[in-house]
């Protein structure tokens, strides 16, 4: 699941991001977050961050609330 947020130039992705190992049954869940910078209508770069939280700080914006 994700959610993006318009910025102008850059777009704010919003992951909610699981995973699971092969052998196992146990899942590993977690909120992530990433900037996308747009350039001529190409990717010109992307940055991840851990936490929606370091993501919302990187863009200028108050921290935002991931649903």
């Amino acid at each position: 699941m994700w959610k993006w947020i318009d910025l102008g130039d850059r777009v704010l992705l919003l992951f909610h991001d699981y995973a699971r190992r092969k052998d196992s049954t146990h899942e590993i869940k977690g909120e992530t977050a990433g900037i996308w910078t747009v350039r001529k209508g190409q990717l010109a770069r992307m940055e991840f961050f851990l936490t929606p939280a370091e993501a919302f700080k990187a863009a200028g914006l108050e921290d935002g609330e991931f649903r």
